[in-house]
């Protein structure tokens, strides 16, 4: 037997033998990518059939041989196209049906002309007297057949191979593993393998270069049980076992010859290798079961001691957490009581006072009346902030929602801060559809919004701008929802990078630039909005580049 004989048997065991233990073995979810690479491993397995028979000897009638190569080369019209779907399959990628169905169509028609018409390839006498396909030849039809042949076949494994490679490089871990033993695989099977077309010019290839096709069965097979390529259950003993029973059957059919021998003494120890690595493992995962199934009990309930301690303490802290909520509600409304009841009270004795005659009271007398009274109002507010924050928190506050133009409730937001902004010359632009409806507490949310834009006129420069817009926009994750989008955008001392996170979250703390501009505000406005806005389930956020270069605050509510 010759070399290029002995090629093609190799390429038949290794095609016929592994793939089907592979399917076999594969779960039922990855049985489409299985029997794709089955199919693949089937035409693999015709060329190296017919090349086998094709040239066993010297003596292969040119009928017969040309019988075989047809056998061949009606595998090989399908082996760049099986190649190509299914890598791309095992890849994950996409493949549109109407391109798959335009591959398989000229692949067919390869096929047809190869094994069922004159015009693919002539026969020739080359390697010591043995036939071989031959291009370059008197039948230009022929010729021209065979060569487009070839050319489909290389752009197909060019374009897989760099798939191959592509998906390798942005992979990572096993998964990169996995893709190096695909790419490399390829790379030497078709690298060697493409050598069979180059007798066509009259370039003779040396035998052995076919045998990296069915080293690439090799790799592929080893990348299955090491990294389980094709989600499969492959028992390494099962194709160990397969090539064994090849092996011995070459051993009878094939005459003795140096290479046979040396084949099968490598054969034989790879198998002893990987049978007693297979038997060990399997040995040592028993001892390790066995050592895990005795003290699995003990295991057990030391867990669960654990757990039922763990239990006990965080229920006792749950208990304990609820008590101080309860007692916390009940100071906020002790507080509500005792702190607003006697404000409204001193407030009625001064307005009263206030109101009377002239002449009953002095100017010094109602000048201090009338500061008592703006001091008495500050407290009246500043314990409304507080009672806010409190209530928010604690979910005291029932919103009550009616249908409220957006527009107009910004408008009389403006229209009572009309007097700052005129102070300090700021323009307002404001850009927002007049049938904008709302479902909110109106009064909650004028409290919010009153604290946004007052912030904004606050901490904005003499002769700045301040520009308000509204609109619908789509949820960002939810796309079928709309949310509405408020922004009041100024142009101010700007926000802190380092202090944006902390912007809601710290309570009467305010930035360094706005104590320096306002040193009277207590910083808890933006708490009482963030809280509003959540209770109405949506969100605000701030953004800035920077101190100096303005603030821009986003409001987003549920439509």
């Amino acid at each position: 037997m010759n070399l290029y004989a002995l090629s093609g048997l190799f390429i038949v065991i290794t095609a016929f033998v592994v793939p089907p233990i592979i399917l076999l073995n594969s779960r039922k979810e990855d049985r489409f990518v299985n029997s794709l690479w089955m199919a693949f491993n089937f035409a693999i397995g015709l060329y190296g059939l017919g090349i086998f028979f094709a040239v066993a000897n010297s003596a292969v009638p040119y009928n017969e041989a040309l019988f075989w190569f047809r056998v061949a080369y009606t595998g090989v019209t399908f082996i760049p196209v099986l190649f190509f779907h299914h890598s791309y399959i095992s890849l994950g990628l996409k493949i549109k049906k109407k391109v798959l169905f335009l591959l398989y169509g000229i692949s067919a028609v390869f096929c047809f002309l190869s094994a069922g018409t004159p015009y693919f390839f002539v026969l020739q006498k080359v390697f010591g007297g043995l036939w071989y396909p031959d291009v370059l030849s008197e039948n230009s039809l022929a010729n021209a057949n065979y060569m487009a042949f070839v050319v489909y076949f290389f752009i197909l494994v060019v374009v897989t191979i760099y798939k191959l490679w592509d998906a390798f490089r942005k992979a990572s871990g096993e998964i990169r593993a996995r893709y190096f033993y695909q790419f490399i695989g390829s790379l030497i099977g078709f690298g060697g393998g493409s050598t069979a077309f180059l007798p066509i010019f009259h370039i003779y290839f040396y035998p052995i270069l076919n045998m990296t096709i069915p080293l690439y069965q090799v790799i592929i097979s080893y990348a299955t049980v090491r990294y389980s390529l094709f989600n499969t259950k492959v028992i390494a003993a099962e194709i160990v076992a397969g090539f064994m029973a090849v092996i011995f059957l070459i051993a009878v059919i094939v005459p003795e010859s140096i290479v046979l021998k040396l084949v099968l003494i490598v054969g034989f120890a790879v198998t002893i290798t990987v049978l007693v690595k297979s038997a060990l493992s399997e040995a040592k995962t028993r001892e390790e079961l066995k050592y895990l199934n005795e003290h699995l009990q003990e295991k057990v309930a030391e867990q669960t001691v654990e757990i039922r301690r763990a239990y006990e303490v965080e229920k006792k802290a749950r208990v304990e957490l609820e008590e101080l909520d309860k007692a916390k509600d009940q100071f906020i409304l002790t507080t509500q009581h005792h702190l607003r009841t006697p404000l409204t009270i001193v407030k009625g004795y001064l307005q009263s006072v206030l109101g009377q005659k002239p002449q009953t009271i002095d100017e010094a007398t109602k000048t201090s009346l009338t500061k008592a009274e703006e001091a008495a109002d500050r407290i009246g507010t500043l314990v409304n902030e507080f009672l806010d924050i409190s209530q928010m928190e604690v979910g005291k506050s029932i919103l009550q929602r009616k249908s409220t133009n957006i527009k107009d409730l910004i408008v009389d937001v403006i229209k009572e801060l009309e007097s700052e902004i005129q102070k300090k010359n700021l323009p307002v632009t404001m850009d927002i559809q007049n049938d904008t409806v709302l479902n909110i507490d109106s009064q909650k949310m004028r409290e919010g919004l009153l604290n946004i834009i007052d912030n904004s006129v606050k901490y904005n420069k003499t002769g700045g701008t301040i520009s308000i817009k509204g609109l619908k926009v789509n949820h960002p994750i939810e796309k079928d929802k709309q949310i509405y989008r408020i922004i009041v955008e100024d142009t101010g001392i700007g926000i802190p990078t380092e202090e944006l996170p902390q912007l809601f979250a710290q309570y009467f703390q305010r930035g360094k630039e706005a104590e320096k501009l306002y040193t009277t505000g207590r910083g808890i406005g933006l708490v009482v909005t963030k809280n509003i806005i959540q209770a109405h389930g949506g969100r605000i956020y701030a953004e800035s580049k920077g101190s100096d270069k303005g603030a821009r605050f986003t409001i987003e509510l549920p439509i």
